[in-house]
């Protein structure tokens, strides 16, 4: 049995504070040779700023509507957090940091950094979600489900739905799903790393693996979250949409450079076997 939900362990507002802490730092380390630490510190601070920002915007749009972001009722320090939404605030982000402190915006090796720093910071995320207990999965009774306390998220969904009595103390056995989103980060931050490891590599392929890997994950893994209605596919199709459109982005750039590697090296060759003319011979 965890402890009581009023302990500030179990609000938001620390995990985020230690994600973006995380997620800033791993960006400086990969980014050490591309510029001065204040500069890059500041643009982590903008960047994480924005992305705070758009989701905490993106979960008040999926709770309160339009009227809710109209209101500005999302600037406040706890409420709903849509990890996509933090994706949009990045992408509002990079041009403030151009106009800002980077004076050598280079957008495509920033994307690589961004994703660096998004995979890193998701996992202390998801840790929260799960002390939490929001963004549960459906009742499950394999071996790896949990059960949460009387107070949480999924032993108040229980009770409404009457599959457990209010008087209970935990909730019914759950998928994990919260650790499961965590381990999706780790696998694709473990991808991100390897290919920018490699100093060949081209600058923005890193993110699009990043964004195809994690959305196509989050796709399959939303099927197993305890839905907010039946049919509920609210979080599903934007994961589908946006896994999709990376997929079509990073085929289109791996093609566009398998044609212009090839092209190299048919002008290399051709150059290697050209024979020198020899000069005419005189009288």
């Amino acid at each position: 049995m965890w402890p009581n939900y009023t302990h500030p362990v179990y609000g938001t507002s620390p995990w985020i504070a230690g994600g973006a802490a995380v997620g800033i730092g791993a960006a400086l380390f990969v980014s050490r040779d591309d510029g001065p630490l204040w500069r890059r510190i500041a643009a982590g601070l903008i960047l994480a700023t924005c992305a705070y920002l758009g989701a905490r915007a993106l979960g008040e749009l999926g709770v309160s509507g339009l009227a809710g972001v109209a209101s500005f009722s999302w600037l406040r320090p706890s409420g709903q957090i849509r990890l996509s939404g933090a994706v949009v605030g990045v992408l509002v982000g990079m041009p403030i940091c151009h106009a800002t402190v980077l004076g050598n915006f280079r957008l495509l090796r920033t994307a690589d950094v961004v994703a660096v720093g998004l995979a890193a910071s998701e996992p202390i995320f998801r840790l929260g979600c799960f002390a939490t207990g929001c963004c549960f999965g459906r009742v499950s009774h394999l071996v790896g489900s949990v059960t949460f306390p009387a107070g949480s998220p999924p032993w108040q969904r229980h009770v409404v739905l009457g599959l457990i009595s209010p008087f209970a103390h935990a909730s019914l056995p759950v998928y994990p799903l919260q650790l499961y989103f965590c381990a999706l980060a780790l696998l694709c931050l473990v991808a991100v790393l390897e290919m920018m490891r490699h100093r060949s590599h081209m600058p923005g392929l890193a993110a699009l693996v990043f964004v195809a890997m994690h959305e196509w994950g989050k796709f399959w893994l939303e099927t197993l979250r305890e839905p907010a209605f039946p049919g509920d596919h609210s979080l599903r199709i934007p994961a589908l949409i946006v896994a999709t459109l990376a997929t079509l982005a990073l085929l289109a750039t791996l093609a566009v450079h398998a044609s212009a590697t090839s092209d190299s090296r048919s002008r290399i060759a051709r150059t290697s076997t050209r024979r020198p003319e020899q000069p005419a011979e005189g009288f």
